[in-house]
């Protein structure tokens, strides 16, 4: 092998270590009162190795959070219908279980399965400017409404020649939010002078590798979970099929690769290559990073559609949940990751 397809086969490693790693962070989300932030462009590069002015700069998004009987947290998936617009066998098997409560006059039930329906959410590459670190890009959660607003200014914006999301020309968006619960309301305001931001582009998370998280694993927990508080079959749409466009979170075709079982051996030994310790760290992030972000989730309640209107009133900011060990294990991809680094410094020395 040539040095160059060597540097080559090992970038295209880091890329896809670098998407799984990506999938471990966990969004942000408004706070309570006004938010600044300012949305960033595409992660897509055109030809110059610029952000695509025409690219895309977010990504639907939606997640299933299934209880059991216990209202425990049984399974977490994402939710393909409201992230692709494609069948969702967990939506199949959540609907078939409001039916059956509907059906049977069982309350309980209907309340259980209403968390575990999936709420549309947007994903976008955003700088928090009233934050600690205005200048770091985070992936921002947003509710549906509240993007539907952000949209209709960004167009607006553009019949004046304008791009809203440059970093040189754009302008902020002011969101306040209010209430909780049914209650919470939100209004959306553009700042009036455009700001010039400053960030790290390598910093910008590929939404589109973030959002593909599906395995057979988690989707037949998910659909199981479901059938196993219901009692009903799982459903006839079950199947097994990759993200839209036939390509996955692993970045190979085909049919799903399944995760390593719990059981399998937590790190790989201290001789091992670059690629096997990357490879066991990630085998075993994935699982307790499921987890730990799961019960954040969790924690946060069951997520709603709120209504869109403008608030005055002030507003308690919300008690903060514990923060999942996620970072860490990010760390730990990291550190294998600077071992890849070290290879390719190497090659680029001959």
């Amino acid at each position: 092998m040539s040095l160059a397809a060597l540097k080559s086969k090992l970038n295209s490693r880091k890329a896809e270590q670098a998407a799984k790693k990506a999938q471990y962070i966990k969004p942000e989300r408004l706070k309570p009162g006004k938010n600044r932030i300012r949305i960033l462009p595409s992660w897509q590069k055109g030809p110059d190795g610029k952000p695509n002015p025409e690219g895309d700069f977010f990504h639907d998004y939606g997640m299933h959070y299934v209880k059991d009987k216990e209202g425990k947290l049984a399974a977490v998936y994402v939710c393909t219908d409201k992230t692709y617009a494609r069948d969702c066998p967990v939506c199949d098997a959540v609907r078939e279980g409001v039916r059956l409560a509907k059906d049977t006059g069982n309350v309980a039930l209907e309340k259980l399965m209403g968390q575990a329906k999936s709420t549309q959410r947007v994903l976008v590459n955003a700088l928090l400017r009233d934050s600690e670190e205005p200048d770091k890009p985070v992936i921002l959660e947003l509710p549906n409404g509240v993007f539907e607003s952000i949209t209709d200014q960004i167009i607006a914006f553009a019949d004046e020649g304008v791009s809203v999301v440059d970093p040189n020309e754009g302008h902020d968006f002011i969101v306040t939010k209010s209430g909780s619960g049914i209650d919470t309301e939100y209004s959306v305001a553009v700042a009036p002078r455009a700001t010039v931001v400053t960030f790290d582009e390598a910093k910008i998370t590929d939404l589109a590798a973030y959002c593909s998280q599906e395995s057979e694993q988690g989707l037949l927990k998910a659909v199981r979970a479901t059938t196993a508080v219901t009692g009903l079959p799982e459903p006839a749409t079950l199947r097994l099929a990759g993200p839209s466009g036939g390509s996955k979170a692993t970045g190979t075709e085909g049919a799903f690769i399944t995760p390593p079982a719990a059981s399998a051996a937590p790190a790989a030994a201290a001789t091992a290559t670059a690629a096997v310790a990357t490879g066991s760290v990630l085998s075993t992030a994935a699982a307790a990073a499921d987890e730990a972000e799961a019960e954040l989730d969790a924690l946060e309640g069951e997520i709603e559609d709120t209504p869109f209107e403008v608030t005055s009133e002030p507003v308690e900011e919300a008690p903060k949940a514990a923060e999942a060990p996620a970072d860490d294990l990010a760390n730990e991809i990291s550190a294998s990751d600077d071992d890849l680094d070290d290879i390719l410094d190497g090659l680029d020395d001959l």
